[in-house]
């Protein structure tokens, strides 16, 4: 007989939506953008290192520069004292008025002063630099009475390389850190809107169900009146039963899923004119730092031709001088107009490799040509480096 309390139901159902919640898309949006949040966060530490290694490196190669300049003014001065020497021998036989040795000490006072000055803005930078450098209080005392000496020289190409502005412009969009950003948030904000959209919809599913109830054989309950089956019904099977329909559901106005697609789409249109803005200013700063190489370039140029017009002019002077025709104020004058061209080129060069920094960080590829590897940097490794004493291979 029937016993439907002898053995526990077992009830099995599935729903799949129709139009609401429908699609793999819809579902898993929420991992989708913690996945490109995840690269959002790479991309972040990316700009990040780049504009620490951009600011480093305009740090660094000022302080090349005012290295270079101190050696312009060590040379100066030595001139100056040369010149000194000279004119007090030639007081000392007659051949020259005493009044052009005070004019040489003039000189020598002066470049003495400029080297003084050269010297402490070489200290003032290497403050600057140990300061950017060293993150934590033991790193700054010990680096406090280290001396910062440059390895490197700034050295101008004799021809630029430097890419056409099209190609330079499709490398920026490319690389640019800031703006792939911008474009994985907008790729987010599809993904909300695509969501927030499926929530208006009806809510249509379909069910079906599955389940198995009581248990056909004796009854052991008392009260309870035997059932009497045909002789084929096997003692102990239970019974079951399949359903299967469709449901629907339409709520009155749905204005709270309005208002979240609202909303989402004006985000969604925000990103989109910020990303688009980004993608202008990419173009206006590529154009602007290849402006600014270029006329850092002709900077360089000039002042190179300055310079060797200065020293042509003051070896002919010093040629008038030897034959009498000429006076020692024009060679004591024309040392100092060197110097100043020579200390103009140092400032020329270092501006040009300033834009060159510049222009490397606006088209993105500033850690690729230091040389700097991301996943190194995440970690927090450097790279391998060579044994010390073995010899860095060089490139043709």
């Amino acid at each position: 007989s029937p016993d439907p309390f002898r053995r526990p139901n077992v009830v099995g159902s599935v729903t799949q939506p129709l139009l609401r919640g429908w699609g793999t898309g819809v579902n898993r949006r929420y991992i989708r953008i913690a996945e490109n949040n995840l690269k959002v966060s790479r991309l972040v530490f990316r700009q990040q290192l780049m504009d620490l290694i951009f600011g480093v490196s305009r740090l660094y190669y000022d302080l090349v520069s005012l290295n270079e300049d101190v050696k312009v003014k060590q040379e100066t001065l030595t001139a100056a004292q040369q010149l000194y020497e000279d004119d007090k021998s030639q007081v000392e036989v007659g051949t020259l008025a005493p009044l052009e040795l005070t004019r040489a000490q003039a000189l020598v006072s002066a470049s003495e002063l400029d080297l003084t000055r050269a010297q402490g803005l070489v200290v003032q930078q290497e403050a600057v630099v140990k300061s950017v450098i060293s993150r934590t209080g033991t790193a700054a005392a010990v680096l406090s009475g280290v001396r910062i000496i440059p390895t490197d020289s700034i050295v101008v190409p004799a021809t630029e390389s430097s890419p056409a502005m099209p190609e330079l412009i499709r490398q920026g969009l490319a690389n640019r850190a800031d703006l792939a950003q911008a474009a994985i948030q907008v790729r987010n904000a599809e993904i909300s809107v695509k969501g927030s959209r499926n929530q208006i919809r009806p809510e249509l599913d379909l069910i079906g169900s599955a389940m198995t109830r009581g248990n056909i054989g004796s009854s052991s309950i008392i009260g309870v009146t035997p059932i009497a089956l045909p002789p084929s019904t096997p003692a102990g099977k239970q019974a079951h039963i399949y359903e299967a329909g469709i449901q629907l559901s339409v709520p009155f106005r749905n204005r709270v899923a309005q208002a979240d697609a609202a909303r989402d789409e004006i985000q969604l249109r925000q990103m989109q004119a910020r990303l688009q803005q980004l993608e202008n200013q990419v173009r206006d700063e590529i154009e602007n730092a290849l402006t600014a190489l270029q006329v850092a370039r002709s900077a360089y140029v000039a002042a190179v031709r300055s310079r060797q017009f200065q020293e042509q002019l003051l070896d002919a002077e010093r040629q008038k001088l030897s034959v009498g025709a000429s006076i020692n104020f024009f060679i004591v004058q024309d040392q100092g107009f060197l110097a100043q061209a020579r200390s103009s080129e140092v400032v020329a060069r270092s501006t040009y490799i300033k834009s060159r920094v510049s222009l490397e960080r606006a088209i993105g590829a500033l850690l690729e040509s230091h040389n700097i590897q991301l996943d190194d940097a995440i970690r927090g490794e450097l790279p391998d480096l060579p044994p010390a004493g073995a010899e860095t291979p060089k490139n043709d």
